[in-house]
């Protein structure tokens, strides 16, 4: 992904920066106080197993790849988890775990190690994430517009409830939404140039999003890659 020079891009990068640096205080701040959510009962304590035990019997029904980025900081620093607690056995079983994970995950948040400390932690990659893709939005819209359509796109983003609200909860949304991002763009790039450097991109863009695709989240970005497709090249040539 390449970007011209624009004479405005030193004044619209230091205003991205700005808007960036504001919601990840806004965001993260709305994170250190908010309680657990339903999901991240589930999602914390699998993705510390996963670390530990390279074990992935809990929550099968989501990809890996955000509750594994979540758990590095806990277990970096050395979050406690019961693998003799009766949940841990008990979930060995694709329709048993559906169980299980919520009962482990409530006893690792709650019980086993500091609630306010494991939840705040857990966050934190995921923030990280929430400006990672806050930043891809802008170089997309910089690419397609100008430097100042990029900051119009990121300033959306930035202030929107949705992503200052949901982005650094332990979720799979966030994670998909950037890896599909990237998927589409370098699909986009390969089409239109098919260079042997743009095709192998593309690939390793697809693989990375193995660890965080579901099948009917795969059959949605193959259909979006089909709609792109139709796009550049079909449309194109009625016009």
């Amino acid at each position: 992904m390449s970007f011209k020079p624009s004479p405005h891009s030193k004044v619209t990068g230091t205003a991205a920066s700005l808007l960036l640096i504001l919601m990840g205080l806004l965001a993260g701040g709305a994170a250190r106080h908010e309680s657990i959510t339903v999901d991240e009962v589930a999602h914390v304590g699998a993705g510390v197993s996963y670390l530990q035990k390279l074990d992935l019997r809990l929550n099968v029904e989501h990809p890996p790849l955000a509750k594994v980025l979540a758990a590095l900081p806990l277990v970096m620093r050395g979050a406690k988890a019961d693998y003799s607690n009766p949940s841990w056995a008990f979930s060995n079983g694709f329709f048993k775990q559906y169980l299980g994970e919520w009962v482990f995950g409530h006893w690792f948040v709650t019980r086993w190690n500091d609630p306010y400390g494991t939840m705040f932690w857990a966050r934190v990659p995921m923030l990280l994430i929430t400006l990672l893709l806050g930043w891809l939005v802008y170089l997309c819209g910089t690419k397609l517009g100008n430097a100042w359509g990029g900051l119009l796109c990121l300033s959306a983003y930035a202030t929107m409830p949705v992503f200052l609200t949901f982005g650094p909860l332990v979720l799979t949304d966030i994670v998909f939404t950037l890896f599909t991002l990237l998927t589409l763009w370098t699909f986009a790039d390969m089409w239109q140039s098919p260079a042997r450097g743009i095709v192998l991109k593309s690939g390793q863009m697809t693989l990375l999003k193995m660890p965080v695709r579901t099948a009917s989240t795969m059959t949605a970005v193959v259909a979006m890659d089909g709609l792109l497709a139709f796009r550049t090249k079909v449309w194109s040539l009625d016009r």
